[in-house]
């Protein structure tokens, strides 16, 4: 099973509109099912970003991360030939979004499961907070026991609590960042930072909103490709434990490119017919993330 966290140093980076155009694909290249389902979890308890644009916000009452992390999983391991997933007391309450994703077809709509946040509620929980990540861990037990595809965990920023337990629970971490200053140089600090504490794991890094059209600073064109070549350098030369996957700057790639549509609206471009250049080659990049994502 694939254990997946969109993650970004700092707010503003596209993360969860990332997650929210590559998880269709992802869907289709694992070939998930409504018996062996994609479980994306919304761990961003401040900014719900997923839960909002699944529109999943309304209901106060919805079974929610929050409720997990509190110790609040139903089931735990059962016997999967006696019960199967669908009835299983967890995977019961997630919401099935496939169709919301754009996915057709009989059972897509299962194909992917969905756990929100409730929407202004802090997390609490009387144990400890090691024990609080236990109850995640718990959570990926019970996805890989019942055959689930992937669980994928869209991340808050930075050092915050449910990030960190994200970054402990997944096997690859796409991390999403924008090609400012600050993004730059504040993303590798933080993978130097973590180098150690998470060796062994897939760090992808994905540029993301990069603008296609010529900047001009002080009378000079903004020099991309110097950008590319110091992202991937400093990179390379900060983090040793950890070989970080750059192909999204690599071969003429610059991560995924601005998308117009995006700064008034967000959208899957995966359910749309008729896309403009800008939506071209942005589905282009997230089909070229979502193979990264999916290879063995």
């Amino acid at each position: 099973m694939k254990k997946i966290a969109y993650f970004s140093y700092k707010g503003g980076a596209g993360r969860s509109s990332l997650a929210y155009n590559t998880i269709p694909l992802l869907a289709d290249a694992l070939n998930a099912t409504a018996e062996n389902p994609i479980v994306l979890i919304d761990l961003d308890v401040d900014s719900a970003g997923l839960t909002f644009l699944l529109g999943c916000h309304s209901n106060p009452d919805i079974y929610s991360t929050q409720d997990v992390v509190s110790g609040a999983i139903p089931g735990r391991l059962m016997n999967k030939d006696e019960v199967p997933l669908k009835n299983h007391p967890f995977f019961s309450q997630l919401i099935p979004v496939g169709t919301r994703f754009g996915l057709r077809g009989a059972d897509r709509n299962a194909s992917i499961l969905f756990l929100p946040v409730k929407t202004g509620m802090n997390l609490e929980f009387d144990a400890t907070y090691d024990q609080a990540e236990n109850y995640l861990y718990n959570v990926a037990k019970l996805c890989n026991h019942y055959g689930c595809k992937a669980l994928v965990l869209d991340t808050p920023t930075g050092d915050q609590l449910t990030a960190k337990w994200a970054l402990d629970i997944s096997k690859e971490i796409l991390v999403t960042m924008k090609i400012t200053y600050q993004f730059r140089h504040g993303t590798v600090d933080f993978l130097r930072r973590k180098d150690r504490e998470y060796a062994m794991k897939n760090f992808i890094l994905v540029p993301n909103c990069v603008p296609t059209e010529e900047i001009i600073i002080d009378g000079v064109p903004y020099n991309y490709e110097a950008v590319r070549k110091e992202i991937i350098t400093s990179t390379r030369d900060s983090i040793r434990n950890n070989d970080v996957n750059v192909e999204m700057l690599e071969n003429g790639c610059f991560g995924v490119p601005e998308v117009k549509r995006f700064k008034l609206k967000e959208g899957i471009l995966y359910t749309l017919e008729n896309l403009t250049d800008d939506e071209k080659a942005a589905y282009d990049m997230y089909a070229k993330v979502t193979g990264i994502l999916a290879r063995e």
